[in-house]
């Protein structure tokens, strides 16, 4: 996370941006208070699905008589099986 005013932000917004692309949050502040916080929805979209994946692939394997592969069940999610 990254702090910065909204002075320094109005004149290093593409530098801000660039970096807000690579996953970093930036939070802008005014008068030492926080106004805004930027950050990419992407990456928090991939994130979440990201961890519902995983959940769903623990919850799967933890299942009785369940021993398949982390491939085997990621297809099953993908087809709607699982």
């Amino acid at each position: 996370m990254k702090m910065i005013d909204v002075r320094e932000a109005k004149t290093a917004f593409s530098t801000l941006l660039d970096q807000v692309e690579r996953g970093e949050e930036v939070w802008i502040t005014r008068e030492g208070k926080v106004v805004a916080k930027v950050t990419s929805p992407l990456a928090i979209t991939d994130k979440d699905r990201a961890a519902r994946a995983a959940d769903e692939i623990r919850r799967l394997r933890t299942e009785a008589g369940v021993r398949a592969s982390v491939d085997e069940i990621r297809s099953w999610i993908d087809e709607g099986r699982a």
